[in-house]
């Protein structure tokens, strides 16, 4: 398994990643290194596992109902290319599979409208319409489409590799659309956490759950939770969060999806 297919399905804030790793059986240990990473080792190479990556690992277990305390990140652009008449289904075809136009659980995202096109090719061109030094007007589409950034690279050589231009037209524009991910979930008045932070210590002294499980917190939390007569359940490193790596593993899911 690469380290881009690793990217792929954990999140796009990985750190420390090698030219591949390979997970083998899947015998990994989870634990704590430093006060944003939850480092990943396989037999071969390491890896750290980024905010992003932990809250998606916990949404996959699906433990209950998510807290209001959400962690965004805005992964997105939107790719804007101009394709001849009768190309365009196989250059739409091409970029969605290589990882654009997914927006939650729906595939093959994209919108097109048609329209006129003009260029004038150079002394030095060899184009796929039109002759040199003359000005041409084509019946093109505008195909658009959403890409999150860490697939960005992959999307654009899948469109230059089946656009029939020699020189391709394309924009990425960025967008403000937002991944939100709860920092924990609820279940049976209990919280599972995998790290305490400010936000969920404020909500959990004001909603008061019976007990908090939780791999990484501090003194300072744990005084505070402790004092709201909030009891703490400080998990072994990966406890929480290593089954739904797993779960993730087994089902591939991007995430964006």
């Amino acid at each position: 398994m690469t380290a881009e297919e690793l990217q792929d399905w954990l999140g796009p804030d990985l750190e420390g990643l090698g030219d591949a790793v390979e997970l083998g059986s899947l015998r990994l240990t989870v634990f704590s290194e430093g006060p944003d990473t939850v480092a990943v080792w396989p037999d071969q190479g390491t890896l750290g596992l980024g905010r992003f990556g932990r809250l998606r690992a916990l949404q996959r277990l699906f433990l209950g109902s998510p807290l209001p305390v959400r962690y965004a990140i805005t992964p997105y652009v939107k790719l804007v290319t101009y394709v001849p008449e009768g190309h365009q289904d196989r250059v739409r075809d091409h970029v969605t599979a290589a990882g654009a136009g997914h927006i939650g659980d729906y595939s093959d995202c994209t919108y097109m409208t048609s329209g006129e096109g003009t260029f004038r090719p150079g002394d030095h061109t060899r184009p796929f319409i039109g002759q040199k030094g003359q000005l041409e007007r084509v019946r093109e589409w505008r195909l658009e489409t959403i890409v999150p950034r860490w697939r960005l690279d992959y999307v654009l050589n899948a469109l230059l590799s089946v656009h029939p231009y020699e020189e391709v037209a394309y924009d990425v524009i960025p967008l403000a659309n937002a991944l939100r991910l709860p920092y924990g979930y609820q279940k049976d008045d209990t919280w599972i956490v995998p790290e305490m932070v400010a936000d969920v210590v404020v909500w959990a002294v004001r909603a008061r759950p019976r007990q908090i499980r939780v791999e990484k917190i501090s003194w300072v939390q744990r005084k505070k939770l402790y004092a709201a007569g909030i009891r703490v359940v400080i998990e072994e490193p990966g406890a929480i969060l290593w089954p739904g790596v797993e779960k993730l593993w087994h089902e591939k899911r991007p995430p964006w999806a």
